[in-house]
């Protein structure tokens, strides 16, 4: 059996993809949730700020940090003040004798000082500063839970490695930065521009940092960035099944047109809505991991004379509600679902200027080049096409189930498997790893005839 495509090259399929896709704001919805029960992300910019982090140019200027802080910069200015019975700094006597004479010439306590002032607040220090300061938020704060939970891919922010406790003391206790106020302060382009082009190294990088900063919290990422990105989303987490996932998604929607997508339009109950587009004379509406605007579970018999009577036609049935009323009794909950599930990828179709359902297309996705597993995932595949409904009622009448779908198709998408088909038909069919965005649109995009 070969191996399993691995991720470098999935990699390789979607990384110039992202950088549109993203920067139009779709698929976010399955960025985020790419590292959801690790990380507690709830959002996609939280998400990047994490990509920020893990960047090999954040870690090389933290680990620098500490020898490169001892050569901070300042600047030194002069201003006089006037003072009466003391002197602070140097008299300067002409000043003194000009404002005795302009004032009282028989005082002689009054005198003419120059002060020198260390100021901490240039564009350097600032720009400096604020770098630390958002690098030690997304430490301390996006970044906990992965290194509470030691996970190896947080790298050199693990406690181990001692990097954030060196991070954390500079920041609150170095006794120059101390002086640096941020408060009600931008950081301009003109500063960033100016720290650029210091002769320290530690200021160059930080610019060059909060510029990178800027532009990935504002999606705006060439195809190298997007790599990094999922390798720091999908494969450190090693959650190489959503990658997998995600690749199908895109397939798909290029396979309409990347142009046609657009954020939804109108407010949806579910959130796992992808895109939205128009192609042609139909609306669709893509959702991943979630049941879309239908439901798939088949509830338990309401009363012990109903389950009696499916015991006496179908006792296995009647055995595995029995099964799913003991486990609920045992540990506590009331789950009254014999059945239940949430397809990979979901896609709504409409007529273009109204919510009258055209067609409902169902993806499982399986990141498998086993047969064995491969048919379990059709096995699934079939479950959501018997056992979608709407309004508890089955989108499929029983007699035309498999054999005539009015409504629904649905594809299983998986590796390349040797010498595994099964008998397709134009509702039901197999694609694998590799196969064309040109058969992908052939079998989802293009309606059939008993279809419209």
């Amino acid at each position: 059996m070969p191996a399993k495509v691995n991720e470098e090259t999935i990699l390789n399929e979607i990384s110039a993809d992202i950088p549109h896709y993203l920067r139009n704001g779709r698929i976010d919805e399955v960025m985020k949730s790419a590292a959801e029960a690790d990380l507690n992300i709830k959002d996609l910019d939280r998400l990047l700020r994490i990509h920020f982090v893990l960047t090999e140019k954040v870690k090389e200027f933290s680990e620098k940090l500490e020898g490169r802080i001892r050569r901070i910069k300042t600047t030194v200015s002069s201003h006089k003040s006037e003072y009466r019975g003391q002197v602070r700094g140097r008299i300067s006597w002409k000043d003194t004798f000009s404002r005795r004479m302009a004032t009282n010439p028989l005082d002689k306590t009054l005198f003419m000082c120059v002060e020198r002032e260390r100021e901490y607040n240039i564009p350097e220090n600032l720009v400096l500063k604020r770098i630390l300061q958002i690098i030690h938020d997304i430490v301390y704060s996006d970044l906990k839970p992965a290194i509470d939970g030691r996970y190896n891919w947080v790298d050199i922010w693990s406690d181990e490695k001692g990097v954030k406790e060196v991070l954390n003391s500079i920041y609150f206790k170095n006794i120059y930065l101390k002086r640096v106020s941020l408060e009600d302060l931008h950081i301009t382009e003109n500063m960033i521009q100016r720290a650029k082009k210091s002769r320290q190294p530690l200021y160059r990088d930080a610019a060059y940092l909060l510029e990178r900063y800027r532009k990935i919290t504002g999606y705006n990422i060439d195809e190298s960035e997007a790599r990094e990105l999922l390798k720091n989303t999908f494969i450190k987490p090693e959650k190489t099944e959503e990658l997998f996932e995600l690749y199908w998604i895109i397939k798909i929607m290029n396979s309409f047109g990347k142009e046609i997508w657009k954020k939804p339009i109108i407010e949806k109950d579910n959130d796992s809505v992808i895109a939205e587009g128009m192609f042609g004379d139909f609306r669709y509406v893509i959702y991943h991991n979630s049941t879309g605007s239908f439901h798939f579970h088949e509830k338990l018999p309401d009363d012990n004379d109903d389950l009696a009577k499916i015991n006496k036609a179908y006792p296995f049935l009647a055995r595995e509600a029995k099964v799913v009323e003991k486990l609920n009794g045992m540990v506590g909950v009331d789950e009254n679902s014999l059945w239940g599930g949430r397809p990979d990828i979901v896609i709504e179709k409409y007529h273009k200027n109204s919510d009258d359902l055209v067609s409902v297309f169902i993806a499982e996705v399986k990141y498998t080049n086993n047969k064995r597993y491969a048919i379990e995932g059709l096995k699934e595949l079939l479950e959501y096409l018997a056992f979608i409904k709407k309004n508890e009622e089955y989108l499929e009448k029983f007699n035309s189930l498999f054999e005539g779908l009015e409504k629904v198709k649905g594809g299983l998408f998986t590796d390349q498997i040797d010498k595994f088909s099964i008998s397709e038909d134009e509702k039901i069919f197999h694609i694998m790893f590799g196969d064309s965005e040109d058969k992908i649109r052939k079998r989802i995009v293009e309606p059939t005839p008993d279809m419209e």
